[in-house]
């Protein structure tokens, strides 16, 4: 897989500099709003860092994976790496805070916090977008102003100073999101299909890139394609066979856009009989050739 990293990101969205401070080239600390980006290149990417998002003040519209969120004022975002941004968009008087860090390196911070934070943090692939109360915003805003003052300091341990910042940050918002999640499981009734879809997606984004096949996913979530077809058609109206495409189109073009292989590796990547058939399949889907998308 092509995952994208702070520096690479940066480099994408042409942050206003004033307005963003990093440091190691593995945590970035920005207070922005949707006129400081410039995107220079296309979506879909993947990183290989969390993101946290605090919106200020107006709205944002944000594509993960294969769902599209919407926030406002006092919401807040996770997204863990991996994660696939399709899109990214936002009102003019949009402001938002942001942290980014990179997973190696929060790896190596504090092995019994990455331990917390891939336990309670299972639920945020499914709903990572949580609405803070006044408090709330206010907590984080204030981890992230001390964490934004630190980071440009000269001291002789400002590794420690930033990491333990960090860490209040992080602690803070898990404390905040395992408090809304475990609301929102009591509020819930989930039904048998929604646990399909949660889990047919789940395995859509592992094994799309050599799985192409409906009877595959049928079989790992123990149904009938039939059944699983019913289910995708009924709470989305698209098809396994176009959930399928459309995920393996977004793999396509993140090779296509952000690897150095050429179209037939990554046609041999994405698991297509030849390369003909991997361009057939993407002019029908795009009106454009893999090497024309490519070139762009």
């Amino acid at each position: 897989m092509v995952n994208i990293s702070i520096v690479n990101f940066k480099d994408i969205l042409r942050f206003n500099q004033e307005a963003i401070y990093d440091f190691e080239e593995s945590i970035l600390v920005a207070d922005v709003g949707i006129r400081d980006l410039h995107i220079t290149r296309m979506f879909p990417i993947r990183t290989s860092f969390f993101m946290f998002v605090l919106v200020e003040q107006g709205t944002m519209r944000i594509e993960l994976d294969y769902s599209i969120h919407h926030l406002s004022k006092q919401d807040f975002l996770l997204i863990l790496p991996e994660h696939i941004y399709q899109s990214i968009s936002g009102s003019p008087d949009t402001r938002y805070r942001l942290i980014f860090v990179e997973q190696a390196y929060f790896e190596t911070m504090n092995r019994s916090r990455n331990d917390v934070l891939k336990t309670s943090f299972l639920n945020i692939r499914k709903d990572p977008v949580i609405h803070l109360s006044e408090e709330e915003f206010n907590v984080l805003a204030s981890c992230h102003e001390r964490l934004e003052q630190r980071m440009p300091a000269i001291h002789h341990f400002k590794k420690d100073i930033i990491n333990a910042l960090l860490l209040e940050y992080v602690i803070e918002a898990e404390n905040m999101m395992i408090n809304h999640h475990e609301h929102q499981v009591k509020q819930s009734n989930l039904t048998r299909q929604d646990i399909i879809f949660h889990n047919f997606l789940t395995l859509l984004k592992k094994d799309v890139i050599h799985q192409h096949h409906v009877s595959f996913y049928a079989d790992k979530l123990y149904i009938t394609p039939q059944y699983l077809a019913s289910v995708l058609k009924q709470l989305t109206g698209k098809g396994t066979k176009d959930w399928i495409a459309d995920a393996l189109l977004v793999e396509a073009k993140i090779m296509l856009q952000h690897s150095q292989q050429s179209v037939q590796q990554i046609s041999d990547a994405l698991n297509f009989y030849d390369q003909s058939t991997f361009g057939k399949f993407f002019k029908a889907r795009t009106g454009q050739t893999p090497k024309a998308y490519q070139n762009l």
